[in-house]
């Protein structure tokens, strides 16, 4: 009888249950919507989501999601992300949300060539990450949320290198730039090849370091096998 219950539930909010695991989804064969808040989920995997059309994760640390190829919306807000390389997992996504984490890297919108409307609002996006949106079919401004990230004045002019950005205020009307690196994303850039360089050459002095106490305990290990006989003097 509860089986036959579960499986008639189309929409589904979770909220503070400390929840490990979605193990019990697997009963859910119907579920059309799905929310999480506040739980304890590190993976999101989900095996019969067939059905599943827009899936909701707020304030969750979540670090792996499962494929699920048939998702058109997917909201993951305040869990910490710092990339959207999950998105590989989500081929058919027509609506993605990911404000409020710290994004700073948008490649991964490259995997979901369908989305036709994205939020990204409250992130790290520098405007040179930007350039990845001109493959994406956003058709209408209303669907472009990007506020309260560190962009450029130059970011209106960019974005109107993609066909499908529509900006109405007249604040905006700038002739249109190219995407390039910008001056910040430059100095970023030199920084983290510096630090690079300084992890490099610290490794090789670790390296030297360590060759040379092997070396050392080597030729004490080689002096203590080395028996002397010293002649005694026999007293008279």
């Amino acid at each position: 009888m509860l089986h036959q219950q579960l499986e008639k539930v189309k929409v589904l909010c979770l909220t503070d249950c400390s929840l490990p695991n979605l193990d019990f989804m697997s009963q859910l064969l119907n579920l059309e919507s799905l929310t999480l808040t506040n739980n304890c989920l590190s993976e999101i995997e989900i095996l019969n989501e067939a059905n599943l059309i827009r899936l909701q994760i707020f304030q969750n640390k979540v670090k792996k999601f499962s494929e699920m190829p048939h998702l058109k919306e997917l909201y993951v807000c305040r869990c910490g992300l710092s990339n959207l390389n999950f998105l590989q997992n989500f081929k058919n996504l027509t609506r993605l949300n990911v404000e409020d984490n710290y994004i700073c890297d948008i490649k991964g919108v490259l995997n979901c060539s369908k989305i036709n409307a994205i939020n990204l609002s409250n992130n790290f996006i520098l405007t040179e990450q930007f350039r990845f949106l001109q493959y994406l079919p956003l058709e209408r401004a209303s669907h472009w949320d990007f506020k309260n990230n560190p962009t450029d004045s130059s970011i209106h002019a960019k974005l109107k290198n993609i066909q499908s950005y529509k900006n109405y205020d007249k604040q905006y009307e700038k002739e249109i730039q190219s995407f390039a690196m910008d001056e910040l994303s430059v100095a970023i850039e030199k920084h983290n090849n510096t630090k690079r360089k300084y992890e490099n050459r610290l490794g090789e002095q670790q390296q030297l370091k360590q060759s040379f106490i092997n070396r050392l305990f080597y030729e004490i290990d080689q002096f203590s096998k080395i028996s002397i006989d010293v002649p005694i003097d026999n007293e008279q």
